[in-house]
């Protein structure tokens, strides 16, 4: 054992010295030259100097065709979570056995009061996403202009039996007061332009606000 260990601090002794004797010769020559290499650019590329064409066969639909598209998909999926409320009055119906006990009429009325205030509330939201590319900012924001319009509809109650311009315009946008009387079976040409015409503003605010941001990029 102790001749193996005196070779082995003989054999490790030797590399270290051929070692340090080939770093040193390496310095001493003349030849050896240093050279300075400069650093490729971090910044990234500019994407929109890129030259880019659109495809054979591919057309560019128009920006109302795609808000359009947008608020017909929210639409759609509103009334489909109402569609379980038809089953509803199918079952009440056959158990009352009173065929005349939910009216054709009122039921018409009723379901065109829903889609009415839906159609509202859809393009309202869709408004809120043209404000800004964050879902999260974008429901705040759909949220508060949603919970707005609702309370208006508590200002009737509020201001109860006065008179004047502010009584007849809190019951113009009270959502209750129309739905209260589309559940009756009235259809009213007041809230059809109310409700109609809303829906129509914030579409067309939702296309211009896409417009521009369109024209920002």
């Amino acid at each position: 054992m102790l001749m193996i260990r005196i070779q082995f601090n003989t054999s490790a002794r030797a590399g270290l010295a051929i070692l340090l004797a080939a770093v040193l010769a390496g310095c001493d020559r003349n030849d050896v030259k240093v050279y300075e290499v400069p650093k490729e650019s971090a910044a990234p590329p500019n994407v929109s100097a890129m030259p880019w064409t659109v495809p054979a066969g591919w057309v560019e639909e128009p920006l109302t065709a795609m808000v359009l598209a947008k608020f017909s998909g929210a639409m759609v999926f509103y009334l489909l979570m109402w569609s379980p409320l038809i089953a509803c009055i199918f079952i009440v119906r056959h158990f009352s056995n009173d065929p005349t006990a939910l009216d054709l009429g009122t039921l018409g009325s009723t379901f065109l009061g829903i889609t009415l205030i839906g159609a509202l509330y859809m393009s309202l939201g869709c408004f809120a996403s043209s404000l800004t590319r964050s879902q999260i900012v974008a429901a705040m924001i759909a949220l508060a202009l949603g919970v707005s319009l609702f309370l208006l509809s508590f200002l009737s109650y509020a201001l109860g039996d006065q008179t004047g311009w502010l009584v007849k315009l809190s019951a113009h946008v009270s959502l209750m007061e129309h739905m209260r009387d589309f559940s009756r079976g009235v259809v009213d040409v007041r809230p059809l332009v109310f409700y109609l015409s809303l829906t129509t503003v914030f579409l067309f605010l939702t296309l211009k606000s896409v417009e521009s941001r369109r024209w920002k990029s």
